[in-house]
């Protein structure tokens, strides 16, 4: 998508035609809707208004709509300075504000996963982009770098650059590529196994976007929670011929459907 197309898109889903004075009374929810929406993008990518309604008005006494959430937020989207925007029904990231076809896969690949909803505190704390990477595993994958590759400058701007990789896309291919290109190399296949252990443990405790809020093992846990761990299989057993005929009509298995078989009769098992 290109820039221009982007700023259309934009431009259509907030426009600055709609911009209107506070309505009467109104004006004290400006900043708690503002932080609620920066953590719920932070937290999710992009949500429904009316989802990011339901959370609003669970968690405070002043209730609000749709309709006011447009209202009061559109001043904020239109300065330079934006952390969301609107895009159909929805409330975006920043980032996909250049990217809407971004936000299109993610209402496709979230629909139908639980949402992940913590405590107020909690909730609240996602305003902080960097609160989605708060699990310790990332302490200990930074610790490793610098333990690894003592007076390297750029150990920070590789822990970013991992960091995105794991955020936005999960594919170890492209830390492999991340390490090559700043000639960080791995002593052996202990150290390249405990470094990806490491790695493996931060990407499958982040709270991702396509999960919906949810981490990559607590969708493991959810989906196992959904499905049997073994398929229900009824076994067959062998049907002695003095027993009771299972078709149920009271006669001995070799005088019924075993009779029948034997004489290439359609049994009442067929």
């Amino acid at each position: 998508m290109t820039q221009k197309q982007a700023k259309i898109i934009f431009d259509k889903y907030n426009p600055e035609s709609k911009l209107v004075r506070c309505p009467n009374g109104k004006a004290k929810l400006k900043k708690p809707l503002n932080l609620y929406a920066m953590a719920a993008v932070n937290l999710y990518g992009i949500i429904r208004r009316d989802e990011f309604v339901r959370i609003f008005n669970k968690y405070n006494e002043e209730q609000t709509t749709a309709d006011e959430v447009f209202t009061l937020l559109l001043p904020n989207v239109l300065k330079d300075d934006k952390w969301y925007g609107f895009y159909k029904d929805y409330i975006v990231h920043y980032c996909i504000l250049e990217r809407f076809d971004f936000a299109d896969y993610l209402e496709k690949i979230q629909s139908g996963k639980p949402r992940y909803l913590p405590p107020k505190e909690e909730f609240i704390n996602y305003e902080f982009e960097e609160h989605r990477f708060t699990n310790h595993h990332w302490g200990k994958l930074l610790k490793y770098l610098f333990d690894s590759f003592k007076n390297r400058h750029d150990i920070m701007e590789v822990f970013e650059e991992i960091k995105d990789v794991i955020f936005f896309s999960g594919d170890i291919s492209q830390i492999v590529a991340i390490m090559e290109e700043h000639d960080l190399v791995l002593d052996d296949i202990n150290h390249a196994q405990k470094f990806f252990d490491i790695v493996m443990n931060a990407m499958n405790n982040t709270r991702i976007w396509e999960n919906k809020g949810h981490t990559p093992e607590e969708m493991m846990g959810l989906r196992k929670d959904s499905f049997p761990d073994e398929p229900n299989i009824k076994i067959n057993r062998k049907i002695v011929v003095n027993e009771p005929c299972p078709c149920g009509s009271g006669i001995k298995y070799k005088k019924c459907c075993k009779a029948k078989e034997n004489s290439g009769e359609l049994s009442c098992l067929n």
